[in-house]
């Protein structure tokens, strides 16, 4: 079990625990603040969701750029103009050694979408921390 905060963008900012299931898959609830679509400037939401982890490696050390996870999330944020969805795929780096703290990063595609508005698809970055327990 792992308890994350990150940074990046369209999520500007989430807050979560993580159980991992196996060496392969983790599974996880977030409360976070994402941007989603909008006419002229992206609006911004609150809200909370599920992220879904595949880990291809534990350590990433044998992959391309230390690559070893693919994520799926997914968030439904309140909006001043009613709810949006915020979904996003990315990969990236995610160590799962052990007790302690680690380091994070991902990339990928976000979509966010809400209120009648025009929807917002955007390359989406992340950084963060991960305290294992």
């Amino acid at each position: 079990m792992s308890i994350y905060t990150g940074l990046g963008f369209l999520e500007l900012f989430a807050v979560g625990v993580q159980y991992q299931i196996n060496d392969r898959f983790a599974f996880g609830v977030k409360t976070d603040v994402g941007l989603v679509g909008g006419h002229d400037l992206p609006r911004g939401g609150f809200g909370g969701g599920f992220k879904g982890s595949y880990f291809i490696d534990r350590t990433g050390e044998e992959t391309f750029l230390s690559i070893n996870v693919l994520t799926i999330e997914a968030s439904y944020l309140a909006t001043g103009s009613g709810g949006a969805a915020l979904l996003e795929a990315t990969f990236g780096h995610d160590s799962i050694q052990g007790r302690g703290i680690g380091f994070f990063w991902l990339i990928g595609m976000a979509h966010g979408e809400g209120g009648g508005e025009h929807p917002l698809i955007f390359l989406t970055v992340k950084i963060g921390l991960h305290l294992d327990l």
